[in-house]
């Protein structure tokens, strides 16, 4: 093996381990699934961004709480599924508040063009991002 395959290994073994590194990488697919979401509510049904911004977290969430179940908590997971899921979605309350507030202070004192909502959601979600990892593994997969 070169050395280069034995570095890349050492690095992504590194990282796995790290339930941080696991919970953003889950997160980073949230994201993507929540911005995606978001975007398509209010350019094709015309929702309002207030309102899509709601719809997609919930999305987002779900598929957060089953990826970290899954990826970032596996051996500390419940077996009472849903359960573990209303505590999950309870439990992102706190980083979903801020997240919301930052996003709707953003749209609020400049607009909500498609650069504002982007750059409004996106600060949103990495404020959200600390709060939301430390409670999931307090709280919920403990």
């Amino acid at each position: 093996m070169n050395i280069y395959k034995m570095t890349f290994n050492i690095i992504k073994e590194k990282l796995l381990v790290s339930r941080f590194i696991r919970f953003s990488i889950i997160g980073t697919f949230g994201y993507l699934i929540d911005i995606s979401i978001f975007f398509i509510l209010i350019e094709l049904f015309d929702v309002s961004a207030y309102i899509g911004r709601l719809f997609s977290f919930f999305i987002a969430a779900t598929f957060s709480w089953l990826g970290n179940r899954l990826f970032t908590f596996s051996l500390t997971k419940r077996s009472r599924v849903v359960r573990e899921w209303i505590d999950y979605l309870y439990s992102m309350i706190p980083g979903a508040a801020v997240n919301y507030a930052i996003f709707s202070s953003i749209v609020y004192i400049f607009d909500d063009t498609r650069e504002t909502l982007f750059f409004a959601f996106s600060i949103g979600v990495l404020v959200g991002l600390a709060i939301n990892y430390n409670i999931a593994r307090n709280f919920v997969f403990k």
